[in-house]
């Protein structure tokens, strides 16, 4: 492994070190919560699922990553390192498995991300343009996804502190609209006598099915705890702060999922909610709601989208680059990779690699999902989801192996926290990865397509991860070697 020490006369290998205060990379890591997104295009469709009991598939989510969050908080202070899990796995479950790990992050956070907020962003373009009364269609998309990416570009090709700041206002707009929008929902129903019982057994308006395929959702809009990693090397005294920022990112996009949730239940039925999804074109569900709540406010709708949208871009590609940096360094990536920019010590090549492979990945898959941008979207969804909570399984993995690891060389050992706590992590990501992933896709009626394709996909990515791991093991030994 490469140290923070080790760099050469002619190209700095390190990121730029102590080049973001504890508020920026939290406000970065916030971005990347995206909390007007999931609000928007995630967890309307966990309410209309379930029901009001959406908040319980918030609330159980967080628990379950829990656990993985207090690894990683634990991980982090005795290794905070841009490669994360990869450095982890390294280090406690060896070199291959590591690397195997480290591919299948990098496909989650760099090309998936590259279709993902693209698609999203093409789909606010028209409904922009739907409601200015213009025709829409894929291609009107495509365009949009290609302009939300060329922004970012922009955003990202200089310094991480001006990619920070940009990060930082567009969240806050996002924030405070959504905030105030659903705090007037729920006064105003409030008000009139509408109010929703979680406690009760009808809250669970769609049974345990309903419930399950929910978790997707929940589990999609609050897989958050591992950003803050990527940060480590360019933040200000990361033993101390990334397990900060672990804590308060994940509990902040809790609140916010718990309050979108419950606005959402009591502005409309899980019927009418759904109605409006199937109605709701290109604008979106939350857009007919806001219409029906706030009139012209609705605008404001389509606004923070597109601003939660771009910091969840910047907030991704800051992420994915500096993962792929951290194995590029170490040769398990091509190395141009993680060749750095002199200037700005920032992953320049990797970072506008993932833009570039935004307009390509949104084209085929979305051609390929029916010319539909959400089907693309959806897709992009579901093997996220399935990366997620499998990455999550094997942090609790690696967070067992590097303590006993560490013990053995005399380091403080606590079983509890690094024992009996990744132990209910592993259980508890096992059953919502056999849950709400493979039982949900492998048993859905949407086809191969739309459903079964994503567990293929999700094999795919571990097959070739684990060929990819021992091409690059090989060379690095060969290398070193000569």
């Amino acid at each position: 492994m490469t140290n923070a020490s080790e760099v050469t006369s002619e190209t700095s290998t390190t990121l730029r070190g102590g080049a973001l205060s504890l508020s920026a990379a939290t406000l970065v890591g916030l971005g990347y919560c995206a909390v007007a997104v999931s609000a928007y295009a995630i967890l309307p469709y966990a309410v209309a699922s379930t029901g009001p009991s959406a908040i319980w598939a918030v609330l159980l989510t967080t628990l379950a990553i829990l656990p993985t969050a207090v690894s990683i908080y634990m991980l982090s202070t005795r290794r905070p390192d841009a490669g994360g899990a990869y450095a982890w796995a390294s280090e406690g479950l060896g070199p291959w498995i590591g690397a195997m790990l480290g591919f299948a992050i990098i496909i989650m956070v760099g090309p998936l991300t590259s279709l993902l907020q693209p698609a999203v962003g093409g789909q606010t373009f028209n409904a922009l343009l739907d409601a200015m009364g213009i025709e829409t269609n894929f291609t009107t998309g495509v365009i949009g996804a290609m302009v939300f990416a060329v922004i970012c570009a922009l955003l990202v090709a200089k310094n991480v502190t001006l990619s920070t700041k940009a990060v930082s206002w567009l969240f806050a707009s996002e924030a405070v609209f959504m905030v105030v929008f659903f705090v007037f929902i729920i006064i105003k129903q409030s008000l009139s006598g509408h109010f929703v019982n979680i406690f009760s057994a009808e809250s669970f308006t769609g049974g345990f099915d309903g419930f399950k395929a929910a978790l997707i959702f929940t589990v999609f809009a609050l897989a958050v705890v591992d950003v803050p990693v990527s940060m480590a090397e360019e933040t200000a005294e990361p033993h101390r702060n990334i397990p900060k920022m672990t804590a308060l990112i994940l509990g902040l996009a809790t609140l916010a999922a718990v309050l979108s949730s419950y606005a959402l239940s009591v502005a409309v039925t899980p019927d009418e909610l759904t109605s409006d999804i199937e109605n709701a074109n290109q604008v979106g569900p939350v857009y007919l709601i806001a219409e029906q709540f706030i009139g012209w406010g609705k605008y404001g709708v389509i606004i923070t989208s597109a601003t939660s949208i771009m910091a969840l871009f910047i907030a991704t590609i800051l992420f994915a680059a500096r993962f792929t940096h951290a194995m590029a360094r170490d040769g398990l990536a091509p190395q141009w990779l993680g060749k750095l920019d002199p200037k700005h010590q920032t992953p320049r090549n990797a970072q506008l690699l993932y833009v570039a492979m935004a307009p390509v990945l949104v084209i085929g898959i979305g051609v390929w999902q029916g010319q539909s941008l959400a089907s693309a979207y959806a897709w992009g969804g579901g093997i996220f989801s399935g990366l997620v909570l499998t990455i999550y399984l094997m942090i609790n993995v690696a967070a067992i192996a590097f303590f006993l690891r560490r013990k053995k060389h005399g380091e403080s050992y606590n079983p509890l926290m690094h024992l009996v706590i990744p132990l209910i992590g592993i259980a508890v990501s096992a059953w919502f990865l056999y849950q709400a992933f493979f039982a949900n896709y492998l048993n859905s009626e949407a086809g191969f397509v739309a459903a079964q394709s994503i567990l293929v996909a999700w094999a795919a990515i571990f097959i070739l991860g684990g060929i990819s791991a021992a091409i690059f093991l090989a060379r690095r030994k060969s290398s070193a070697n000569r």
